[in-house]
């Protein structure tokens, strides 16, 4: 079950773009494709455009968006500060940009990518996000998470710790972090990734967990599996050993076990 989440809002991008008129911006134009060009400024948009991707281009600054733009595609291009959000904005994707700082989200917002940028600290969320992701950034700490935020990515971080979950957050991405132990995960959390980190036991689970991703860590023994829990990745772990207890409870939930041959474990009380 590795990442297949969309962590922002839920627009299929290979089907927004289709047509070759979607390249023309005129008066009745909805939604435009104009990626890797020579775009220095975001200008002339038209009152009805509702998508707009200009990834790849040599842009410095948001600006000039029209009243009923409800995404825009930015990627990879020369963007220092979030500004100028138009009142109903709900998806932005600013990866591979210059930006070091959350801030000035319009209200409607639900979803912004902010992969490969250099924000230190999450800040500034607003009240109706719901999901962003921060995968390759400089983040040593998980705070300041919304009400309402489903789906974050933390990624290639620096984070040390789980802590400060929001109650209504469904999915976490932590993979590639200095995490030492499972702990503090919120009630409705459903998936949660943590490969390549410090893990040394499981433990900690909350019930209605569904998967969880555990891969290249140091956990020696299978234990505290939530009854709820469908699938589990140990893959690249010194597994030697099973609890009786968790073994009657993989065989009866029919749990998913990646990375570990259940039979060759030495099974303990």
């Amino acid at each position: 079950m590795k990442k297949t989440y969309n962590i922002t809002i839920d627009t299929d991008k290979t089907n927004v773009f289709k047509t070759k008129e979607n390249y023309v911006l005129n008066e009745n134009t909805k939604r435009s494709i104009l990626g890797n060009n020579q775009i220095t400024k975001i200008e002339n948009l038209n009152k009805n455009l509702e998508r707009i991707s200009l990834v790849n281009n040599h842009i410095t600054k948001i600006e000039n968006l029209n009243k009923n733009l409800k995404e825009i595609y930015l990627e990879n291009n020369q963007i220092t500060k979030i500004e100028n959000l138009n009142e109903n904005l709900k998806g932005i994707y600013l990866d591979n940009n210059q930006i070091t700082k959350i801030e000035n989200l319009n209200e409607n917002l639900e979803g912004i990518s902010l992969e490969n940028n250099q924000i230190i600290k999450i800040e500034n969320l607003n009240e109706n996000l719901e999901g962003i992701d921060l995968e390759n950034n400089q983040i040593t700490k998980i705070e300041n998470l919304n009400e309402n935020l489903e789906k974050i990515d933390l990624d290639n971080n620096q984070i040390t710790k789980i802590e400060n979950l929001n109650e209504n957050l469904k999915l976490i991405y932590l993979e590639n972090n200095q995490i030492t132990k499972i702990e503090n995960l919120n009630e409705n959390l459903e998936e949660i990734y943590l490969e390549n980190n410090h893990i040394t036991k499981i433990e900690n689970l909350n019930e209605n967990l569904e998967g969880i991703d555990l891969d290249n860590n140091q956990i020696t023994k299978i234990e505290n599996l939530n009854k709820n829990l469908k699938w589990i990745y140990l893959r690249n772990n010194p597994v030697k050993e099973i609890s009786r207890e968790t073994l009657e409870l993989i065989k009866k939930n029919k749990i998913e076990v990646y990375g570990v041959v259940i039979d060759k474990l030495k099974v303990v009380d």
